[in-house]
């Protein structure tokens, strides 16, 4: 895991938070009397927060696959790469 893995994953887990936090502000302890146009965009920055949690998360999702391809592709060549040489080896033994 490298510093931009560590990165994203935090700023998932914020977002996610707050996403929470306001959610639970919302239903319990924000003001009934409060202007609906006001409750409206309390509820659209909610909403904002959860769907960039969820972005960062495919976003993690993507770069794990692709990183998990590359060494699987890297694994495959060393370990081909040591039955060549294993095989020559052998040939010039017997």
């Amino acid at each position: 895991m490298n510093k931009s893995d560590i990165r994203r994953r935090w700023l998932g887990v914020v977002c996610l938070g707050i996403a929470i936090l306001m959610v639970v502000w919302g239903q319990f302890f924000l003001p009934r009397s409060l202007a609906p146009t006001l409750q409206a965009a309390f509820w659209l920055l909610c909403f904002v927060f959860t769907i960039a949690a969820i972005l960062i998360a495919l976003v993690d999702l993507l770069v794990l696959r692709q990183r998990t391809r590359a060494e699987k592709r890297a694994l495959f060549a060393e370990t081909m790469d040591a039955i060549e040489k294993e095989a020559a080896h052998t040939r010039m033994q017997h």
